[in-house]
C-alpha cells in the first residue's frame, strides 16, 4: 500500500472535523500528523516537530523582493515611493514569518496538554536556542468564527483562522509524502499505523 494511503484515513478525519466546522476535534488533528510523520521516520520530539513544520509548512512565511534597481524615494511623511524598472532582477530583502515551527509545537502542546495557548509557558520556548523562534509571541488564539482572515498579530498575540491552519498542516502533509515516498523506514513503519479494517 502507498504512504499517501496509508495517511488517508488520518487526512480524511481532519477533513470530516472541518467539514463539520468542529474547530476542537480538527485543530486536535492537525496537531498530531506532523507528529505522526516524524514517528514514522523514527524521530521524536520537539525540536523535530519544529524542523517538520518550518520545512513543510510553508503558509506563514513571506518573502519580500524588491528589483535591483528600484529607486525608493523617502515622502516627508516618512512613507516610501518606489519605481520599478521592469528588466531589474529581484533580490531578496527579507523573509517574514509569523508562525515558526517553535511556536506551532508550543501551541501543539498547549492546546493538547491544557486546552490553551500559552507558548511563551511551554518548554520548547524556554530553550536558549529557540528565544529568537518565539518572534516576541507569548499567545496563540484562534478566531471564534472563521473568515477570510488568515492570521493577524496584536502585542504579543497571534490569531489564527482554524480552517487556514488546518489546510496547511495538510499541504504540508502532501509535500511530505511527496518528499518520503520512497524512503523504506517510513514505508516500513506505516505498519504501525492504525487502520481500523472490516470484520
Amino acid at each position: 500500500m502507498e504512504l499517501r494511503d496509508q495517511l488517508k484515513a488520518y487526512c480524511d478525519a481532519l477533513v470530516k472535523g472541518m467539514e463539520a466546522e468542529n474547530w476542537y476535534l480538527s485543530l486536535i488533528a492537525a496537531f498530531a500528523l506532523p507528529d505522526i510523520c516524524n514517528s514514522l521516520e523514527d524521530k521524536h520530539g520537539g525540536d523535530n516537530y519544529a524542523e517538520w513544520f518550518d520545512k513543510y509548512v510553508t503558509q506563514y512565511r513571506a518573502t519580500i523582493y524588491r528589483g535591483e534597481d528600484d529607486q525608493v524615494i523617502t515622502r516627508p511623511d516618512g512613507g516610501t515611493i518606489t519605481t520599478r524598472k521592469k528588466s531589474s532582477p529581484l533580490i531578496e530583502v527579507e523573509r517574514h514569518e509569523v508562525l515558526t515551527g517553535v511556536i506551532a509545537y508550543a501551541l501543539r502542546s498547549a492546546f493538547l496538554h491544557n486546552g490553551g495557548g500559552e507558548v511563551a509557558e511551554e518548554r520548547i520556548t524556554k530553550k536558549p536556542k529557540h528565544q529568537d523562534s518565539l518572534l516576541g509571541i507569548e499567545k496563540v488564539k484562534f478566531l471564534a468564527s472563521p473568515t477570510n482572515l488568515s492570521t493577524y498579530q496584536k502585542d504579543n498575540t497571534i490569531y489564527l483562522n482554524p480552517k487556514v491552519y488546518c489546510y496547511a498542516i495538510l499541504q504540508g502533509i502532501d509535500k511530505w509524502i511527496l518528499d518520503k515516498v520512497n524512503d523504506e523506514v517510513v514505508l516500513n513503519n506505516t505498519e504501525k499505523l492504525i487502520i481500523f479494517e472490516d470484520c
